[in-house]
């Protein structure tokens, strides 16, 4: 079964500085909190596409948190695959779980520029064995309703981190 999730927000910095924290897994726990920290596999090509990561992730999905818990949540490995990169305009990965229980992710990242400003647009498609789907809906409750929250919460932090970054740019000029 494969589910799709897509949200946007308007980002006022320039596209470079929101595509160098989406092009750098190492710089993904800086907006998304379900990252702790990420460790390079193998190298990509000289875009950085076909870079393996290993990600080591709070599952916050499966738990009722507020947020300042995370370190008494489960936490578990992921690989990432950088797929393709274009600078200021898109990057894209793969992702499952290590092992690989089947459960994978391809999560897309577009950017717009739109004057100062660049509009975000992050599509998720989530691939779920139709065993696994059934009994995370047995055990988790709203688990769909949960995971479009996490990705909100992930661009909302996105948006707040490189404005503050061009903010402080600004502020230097």
């Amino acid at each position: 079964m494969i589910k799709t999730v897509s949200t946007e927000r308007t980002i006022e910095a320039p596209a470079d500085l929101v595509y160098a924290r989406l092009a750098a897994v190492d710089r993904h726990g800086e907006w998304d909190e379900t990252v702790s920290r990420a460790e390079p596999i193998t190298e990509g090509n000289t875009t950085g596409a076909g870079a393996e990561w290993k990600v080591y992730e709070h599952f916050s999905l499966l738990h009722a948190t507020t947020g300042d818990e995370r370190s008494k949540q489960a936490t578990g490995l992921s690989k990432r695959t950088l797929k393709e990169l274009v600078p200021n305009e898109r990057a894209s990965w793969t992702t499952h779980t290590m092992p690989n229980l089947g459960v994978s992710a391809k999560v897309t990242w577009t950017l717009h520029t739109e004057g100062r400003f660049t509009r975000a647009v992050v599509d998720v498609a989530i691939s779920v064995p139709s065993v696994v789907e059934k009994m995370g809906r047995v055990m988790f409750r709203n688990l769909d309703t949960k995971y479009e929250a996490q990705l909100n919460k992930a661009i909302d932090a996105l948006k707040t981190v490189s404005e503050a970054e061009f903010a402080k740019l600004v502020v230097a000029v």
